[in-house]
């Protein structure tokens, strides 16, 4: 990493995409993780990049799929969060996550 002000830090901006469904006779909230992305961002280049959608055990609501784009069946036959979290792991490799 660099320290100068004028230097750009090498890092992974990362994003999650978590679908959450509130029922309506509790306050439990229940989300899961549908998407994982991320980019690998060298001397302020993008170097790399990182995507998978994850397979889920829950209906996928229509409001998600509205604002995201993403169908029930595109979750079909994805790898599961566990699969996809051990393929970003190695993706950021030592780099710093920059949120």
């Amino acid at each position: 990493m660099r320290s100068s002000d004028d230097d750009i830090v090498e890092g992974i901006v990362s994003y999650y995409g978590i679908e959450c469904g509130v029922p309506n006779t509790t306050i439990y909230v229940q989300c899961d993780i549908i998407e994982v992305g991320a980019i690998k961002v060298i001397d302020g280049e993008i170097k790399e990049e990182f995507q998978s959608l994850v397979s889920i055990e829950s209906q996928l609501p229509e409001v998600i799929t509205n604002l995201t784009g993403i169908t029930q069946s595109d979750l079909l036959n994805q790898p599961e969060i566990d699969e996809v979290i051990v393929k970003f792991v190695s993706f950021v490799d030592e780099l710093p996550l920059v949120a």
